[in-house]
């Protein structure tokens, strides 16, 4: 019989459920009355019930519940004990159990039964049971206060070298929640454990498990070395209920033994760069680390300009003596000497704003993330001057004396060979300094102009001007400065206003000096810029070409020079103007570079706004560091340039029209379909192209070995024994004959539109596209790098790399700029690229030496810095 062992007598159990009347939950059988009443129904231990319902006779039946609950007699059962027990309280036993009610626990007399048995407890989670198993009956009742239960623990159930003060009693009941008793006390003298209950049930002693490794914490969790450094590793091991095994053994393991080892105490070793996973084990629990190696191998950090020159970054600055001609803008200082254009200084998050050369010495001012920057060269010795909060806007020098002002309550002051820091003596933003008698003068926004007494600054005139001047300029003892329409000159303590030529009516931009007349730019009605050069008799007016001037100097009327936005230089001789530009401004598609250093590049340049009709070449480096086209039938637009070498060299496109040169001249071919990326791999040449396609030049055709569908594939690379192609939210990885997609959503990361891929010489690969991330296949699933750098990437263009340890991204980000980033095996870092425009192509060698090109017919190279 079920449950026979908690006692001999058959217990009934008697429920009763008054019904009041009214509609019962869910449907009911129509013409059927439901009655009213009270439904009693008993059930014995066998597993019988019997239900009857009463009506009228519903207190007749009550009364025969009340009857059955009420004490009977007090004999014990077998193997239990019970007693008829009331608000006066009392105790129940039964072997090995001991149950006191206190007094006021119960509010009226009930048979309380306590029975003893070997099986209906359930488990705990990480316990053991240590006594047997008691049940109080009835199960429902709840006391108005607690009742002390007392059990008798069996010590050869205890685990090994678990104490006794380590048990607790549970209790369930009829909800199956299991709850541990309060107020517990462990007599192991009696080998008793007795707790409080306010609720009868099945009652039995627990005690943990054995101590064994639950919890396994390395540390550091996350730490990086450079290749060749050591670290011990901390490990902290707990058991099953959070306490700390001390000494516990542990053993060490390496995911990837050739980027870190480690040993049996925990010392690891970084051996190559990249990520592997420390694991330490104590039993079956395990605890990680993730320790990237990184190389500590230099890398490019100083890039020069060498296409287009000077460059393609805007020009703010112009300015020269008798021989040499200097002008700066983002980024960089450059010069036009004979020989070319050279750079003098670079500082790619610095915007120069004004240049003044006086014998052998020369001055840039600009700013950088909203404070001022001085530059002073001479010869091969370079000075650097912060001015804080202050926005540099103009300097003048006349060898003795200088002064850099602009926008911010700080200037900076030449006086006794040596620049220092002082306050402005006003709160406008000053445009333009200079110096009359020994004394120095600054002029303002609003037209106040002050000049410097020995430390104290006298006001010649104050902010009166009904506009406010955008530039300004000093001319022996006198200051000219223009707002939009007009231009005005200060001398003997007054402002004046110079007429300028009615027509065409212009909005006045900059104000200049060629030699000692007075040089201005203004744009007309249709944004066409115009030069007004000072004569004897009023301005003689140059009509330009929409392209904005930043800056004008000359030696001369008809020696004049013009700054630009584009990074354009213009010369006028008093007849034209000629632009000094070197090189193209044509998009930059693709690079590739071989040993020599031998450097060609793919270029398109838009022939009408929309850019429906493109004129493409390739561009070939000369011996001097520049480029230029070279000579071929290049009639469709080019994606990409490469090849085994320079005499086995490929540009590829648009169109399925393919070139290919072999030092004699480019012959025309053609290929199943359009072509977008190249890719050598020792003797094998590999192509990814449209609907798809990744191809193998095979003897004198292009085969193709695999199709991604219908997704453009635009770039391709082969490291290991396989070459990887990405496209249009696609990734193809091909090896041993065969071809495969990868999908990113299978490791829980979104696909885009790939554009870059570099495959590392063990098989894994980099890849890029229009995302934030950058992704890794490590081999076996993807990873990805989030905002590397700390920047928020719009997009990774191009991805190339010598190493694991030493890989280049670039492309743009989200504010539209370029961007360049190196990769050491653990870290990217943002490297400033000297260029303002988005990057789309990067190439290398073996020696470090780099080129990224990119927009606006952006080169430039890049080599190790100090």
């Amino acid at each position: 019989m079920p449950n026979a062992h908690f006692g001999r007598k058959p217990q009934i159990r008697i429920t009763a459920r008054v019904r009041r009347g009214g509609p019962r939950p869910g449907p009911r059988k129509p013409g059927i009355r439901e009655p009213r009443g009270v439904v009693v129904s008993t059930a014995n231990r066998s597993g019988r019930m019997t239900m009857f319902r009463t009506g009228r006779f519903a207190r007749l039946a009550l009364a025969v519940l009340a009857g059955l609950l009420a004490c009977g007699d007090s004999e014990d059962g077998g193997g239990g004990g019970k007693a008829c027990l009331g608000p006066a309280g009392g105790t129940v036993q039964a072997p090995g159990a001991t149950l006191s009610i206190p007094p006021g626990a119960l509010s009226q007399e009930v048979e309380v039964q306590l029975l003893s048995g070997d099986f209906g407890a359930p488990e705990v989670t990480d316990r053991v049971r240590v006594s047997r198993v008691f049940q109080v009956l009835p199960q429902e009742l709840k006391l108005l206060s607690p009742a002390r239960l007392t059990l008798s623990y069996q010590p050869a159930r205890l685990p090994e070298s678990m104490p006794a003060g380590a048990a607790d009693l549970r209790r369930t009941d009829f909800s199956r929640e299991i709850e541990r008793l309060g107020a517990l006390v462990v007599d192991e003298g009696a080998q008793t454990i007795g707790g409080e209950t306010l609720g009868f049930g099945t009652f039995w002693a627990t005690a943990p498990l054995a101590p064994r490794p639950a919890w396994v914490v390395v540390r550091p969790a996350e730490p990086v070395l450079f290749v060749g450094a050591k670290l011990t590793f901390s490990v902290e091991v707990r058991d099953q209920a959070e306490r700390l095994m001390p000494g516990e053994p542990v053993l060490w393991e390496s995911s990837e033994p050739s980027v870190a080892s480690i040993d049996a105490s925990g010392e690891a070793t970084a051996r190559g760069p990249g990520g592997t996973e420390i694991s330490a084990r104590a039993g079956a629990a395990r605890g990680k680390a993730r320790l990237q190696v990184a190389s500590p191998e230099p890398f490019a950090r100083d890039f020069t300009w060498e296409n287009p020159l000077p460059q393609g970054n805007p020009l703010h600055a112009i300015s020269g003596d008798a021989t040499a001609l200097v002008v700066a803008g983002a980024g960089a200082i450059l010069a036009r000497e004979p020989s070319g254009w050279r750079q003098l200084f670079a500082s790619p998050g610095v915007v120069f704003e004004d240049l003044a050369l006086a014998g052998e010495r020369g001055l840039a001012v600009g700013a950088m993330a909203g404070q001022g920057v001085l530059i002073s060269w001479n010869g091969q010795q370079i000075e650097e001057l912060q001015v804080p909060d202050t926005e540099l806007e103009a300097v003048w020098t006349d060898t003795e004396l200088g002064m850099a002002v602009g926008h911010g309550p700080n200037i900076a002051v030449l006086e006794s060979s040596s620049w220092r820091v002082m306050p402005s003596p006003v709160s406008e933003p000053l445009l333009a300094s200079g110096g009359v008698n020994g004394r120095m003068r600054v002029v303002g926004a609003r037209g106040s102009v002050y000049e410097r007494v020995g430390e104290a600054w006298i006001a010649l005139a104050t902010g009166s001007l009904p506009q406010i001047q955008i530039d300004a300029v000093a001319r022996g003892g006198a200051f000219y400065a223009i707002s939009r329409d007009a231009l005005r000159r200060f001398a003997d303590g007054a402002w004046e206003s110079i007429a300028l030529p009615q027509s065409p009516a212009l909005v006045l931009q900059t104000l200049g000096l060629a030699g000692e007349a007075l040089v201005l730019v203004g744009t007309g009605e249709q944004g066409a810029t115009y030069v007004l050069v000072e004569k004897e008799e009023g301005f003689a007016v140059h009509s330009f070409w929409p392209e904005r001037i930043h800056a004008l100097w000359g030696r001369s009327t008809t020696d004049l020079y013009a700054a630009c936005e584009s990074g354009a230089v213009y010369a006028f001789d008093g007849q034209s103007w000629r632009n000094l530009r070197q090189g193209t401004v044509a998009e930059i598609a693709g690079l590739v570079a071989f040993d020599g250093p031998r450097v060609f590049a793919v270029a398109n340049a838009c022939l009408d706004a929309a850019c429906r009709q493109v004129r493409s070449s390739v561009l070939e480096r000369g011996l001097d560091g520049a480029f230029a086209e070279m000579t071929g039938p290049f009639e469709t637009p080019l994606r990409a340039v490469g090849g085994r070498g320079a005499h086995d060299l490929w540009a590829v496109g648009e169109k399925g029209v393919t070139y290919h040169f072999q030092g004699e001249g480019w012959v025309v071919g053609s290929a199943p379909g359009p072509l977008y990326a190249l890719a050598a791999c020792g003797e094998a040449l590999y192509a990814a192209g449209g609907a798809g396609k990744l191809y193998e030049r095979a003897a004198a055709s292009w085969k193709p070995l695999f199709a991604a569908g219908w997704n453009t594939l635009r770039a391709v690379s082969c490291g290991g024994d396989a070459v990887f192609a990405v496209g249009d939210y696609a990734i193809v990885r091909y090896r041993d004959g065969e071809g495969a997609l990868l999908d990113p959503r299978d490791d829980g990361i979104r696909p885009t539109l790939w554009r870059a891929v570099w495959a590392t010489p063990d098989g894994k690969a980099f890849i890029g596209g229009d995302a934030r991330y950058i992704l890794l296949w490590n081999g076996s699933k993807f990873e990805y790098f989030d905002r590397p750098g700390n920047l928020d990437l719009s997009s990774v263009r191009a991805l190339w790399g010598r190493s694991f340890g030493d890989l280049w991204a670039a492309g743009m980000l989200a504010d539209g700029s370029g961007v360049l980033l190196h990769f050491n095996g653990a870290l990217w870092d943002a490297v400033a690229p000297g260029t303002v425009a988005p990057l789309n192509a990067v190439a290398g060698l073996a020696d470090r030496t780099l080129w990224i090109a990119g927009e606006r017919g952006a080169v430039l190279r890049g080599e190790l810095g100090d």
